[in-house]
């Protein structure tokens, strides 16, 4: 028993540590978690073994007495044996590349001697290879410009000899005229042999064409096709209102082509020169009353110059008639429909069925003209603004009604209606009183009816 005691006395380990000097830098992280699992294995061995040689000499000194052996843990001894045997995988690893050190000191100083080389011929050839790299980037500039200049020269060339590309030049120089350049193009391509027209926006077939740009394109080769006449000056033009869908922007640039298409001046009698139109005669129709306005400027024979009106006799029928002096006279066409309301409020037979005609969309667009001009309220109503001039319960009686009138269906629906006839009577005489209180505009309008 003295034996066995003397023997586990002397069993108690220190434990190992793993000096970082003593390893390569690979290991130096790794270092740190084995010498850690070392100690802590080490530890609870120890802890152990001194457990067992307590009960030992608790036994020795009592040999008669029972003595409870102590509660080994089952597993230190095997996670002990782990722990040594991962250390010296660690260090069987670090004396292979101590080992292995001359060659690879061989293959680092290949390696390196082949960064340098390759650096050199980088260094050496780089600037050389920048200059080669220069010289051709402005080959290629210089080129490009050169086709580019070809190209052009070529399209010219073909224009000239090629009666689809003039088409081509007139109706894109029209059509930018009235877009904007850019925006709308005529390109030449071949069909079967034949050349087509195709509309382009930005090198891309054209799609979902707006109406007013319809109406450009249209007028635009309504213009360019009149060209291939031989003698314009025997041709009659009609022209059914050429800004339809254009906006308010497009309407002198129409009238300046109409005006460079259509008229010119010549040397007449007494060496003066006169305008005159290029073609044998011309008719120009439109709604538009600030483009009418236009077209009263054209520089034309006044003495061969008419106007006329289209009437509207019935929903379905229609008559054409001279102009009225008044139209002529009047430079908006808010003075116009002031004229025709005046004309039937001073007219003593009201059921006149030719001014209830007109009356309704008359009435209803002025309304809409003034009380925008006295209420210039963004987005809002004719209604709205009717409400807060003529108070609610006549702004209902005068809106309902114009509304009612301004879409006829029948002459017979107009003449059979005889309260609402009454009624538009009154409605008159409501928008003229209001007029009237508002005695400087009133007097002015006055002024610019026809004597």
């Amino acid at each position: 028993m003295t034996a066995l005691v003397a023997r586990v006395g002397t069993g108690t380990l220190e434990p190992a540590k793993l000096e970082k000097n003593d390893f390569s830098p690979k290991f130096a992280e790794i270092l740190s978690a084995r010498n850690t699992e070392l100690a802590t294995v080490t530890e609870a061995y120890n802890r152990d073994l001194q457990s067992v040689l307590a009960a030992l000499h608790d036994k020795l000194s009592s040999p008669f007495d029972e003595v409870d052996a102590p509660l080994i843990f089952p597993s230190v001894a095997p996670l002990l044996v782990h722990a040594y045997e991962q250390a010296n995988a660690t260090i069987r690893e670090n004396n292979q590349i101590s080992d292995d050190f001359s060659q690879q000191k061989k293959s680092a100083i290949s390696r390196l001697k082949k960064h340098f080389a390759a650096q050199f011929y980088t260094d050496a050839k780089l600037s050389e290879a920048a200059l080669t790299k220069a010289l051709l980037e402005r080959h290629k500039s210089r080129f490009h410009s050169i086709g580019l200049r070809l190209k052009d020269d070529i399209a010219e060339l073909y224009a000239r000899i090629d009666r689809s590309q003039k088409g081509r030049e007139r109706l894109n120089e029209r059509i930018a005229t009235l877009l904007g350049s850019g925006t709308i193009e005529i390109t030449v391509v071949k069909v079967d042999e034949a050349d087509r027209f195709q509309l382009t926006r930005r090198s891309v077939p054209a799609r979902n064409l707006s109406d007013g740009e319809r109406t450009a394109i249209a007028f635009a080769f309504f213009l360019t096709k009149l060209e291939e006449h031989k003698d314009l000056a025997q041709v009659i033009v009609y022209i059914d209102d050429p800004i339809s869908s254009l906006d308010s922007n497009h309407v002198f640039q129409v009238y300046s082509m109409i005006e460079s298409a259509f008229f010119k001046k010549v040397v007449g009698q007494g060496n003066n020169e006169e305008w005159v139109t290029a073609c044998k005669q011309i008719f120009i129709a439109t709604h538009n009353f600030e483009f009418f306005e236009l077209l009263k400027k054209l520089p034309c024979n006044k003495k061969k110059t008419a106007y006329f009106m289209v009437r509207r006799l019935t929903p379905t029928t229609s008559t054409l008639e001279d102009l009225p002096a008044s139209m002529m006279k009047y430079t908006s066409e808010y003075h116009y429909l002031f004229s025709v309301i005046h004309a039937f409020h001073a007219n003593p037979d009201k059921a006149d069925v030719e001014h209830l005609l007109s009356l309704p969309n008359a009435m209803r667009r002025f309304v809409e003209l003034y009380t925008y001009m006295r209420l210039p309220w963004p987005e809002s109503t004719v209604d709205q603004r009717a409400t807060e001039l003529f108070g609610r319960e006549k702004a209902h009686r005068v809106t309902k009604l114009l509304h009612h009138f301004s879409h006829l269906e029948s002459i017979e629906r107009l003449a059979t209606n005889t309260n609402l006839i009454a009624d538009i009577e009154a409605v008159v005489e409501e928008v003229m009183t209001l007029i009237r209180e508002d005695k400087p505009h009133f007097d002015a309008l006055q002024k610019s009816l026809p004597a």
